[in-house]
């Protein structure tokens, strides 16, 4: 098999990819694991078949007051739902910036930054999660626009 085969899995959404050919491929444990976490983050519980309990369900919390309890209950939910289903994920860091400790962003805007390690390859990334407000990222940051 050519090496340019090889990948870990599909990248999504499917898509036809000129090296890969009929699918583009995660060549990267990076990348894989930040696939991994979007469809955590974005799937709601209860959407998944055989698996009522997978899913973070961000868009839930949408039309939620931005409030400290609030940001506590996704934190709670964030973190939980990456120890059940990707415990090789270990959170360095999770923090969430919104009106009340960033003045640039809008009232209705929140930002999770989140820092983590994967653990069996000590590799480490960060990822944004965008729920309203225009931002912008290091360049070697991941944002995730809040659907």
């Amino acid at each position: 098999m050519p090496s340019s085969l090889l990948g870990l899995s599909p990248s999504l959404p499917l898509r036809v990819d000129e090296v890969d050919g009929p699918y583009a491929l995660n060549k990267t444990i990076k990348q894989l694991a930040k696939q991994n976490l979007r469809v955590l983050f974005f799937t709601s519980p209860g959407e998944r078949i055989w698996n009522v309990k997978f899913g973070v369900g961000l868009r839930r919390f949408l039309f939620e007051q931005n409030t400290a309890g609030t940001e506590r209950a996704i934190k709670v939910r964030i973190t939980n739902q990456i120890n059940t289903y990707m415990p090789y994920i270990k959170i360095a860091g999770l923090d969430f910036l919104s009106a009340r400790n960033v003045p640039d962003l809008n009232e209705g805007a929140l930002l999770i930054k989140l820092s983590y390690v994967i653990s069996p390859h000590g590799v480490s990334d960060t990822i944004f999660l965008n729920a309203g407000s225009p931002v912008s990222a290091p360049s070697h940051a991941t944002i995730f626009e809040v659907p």
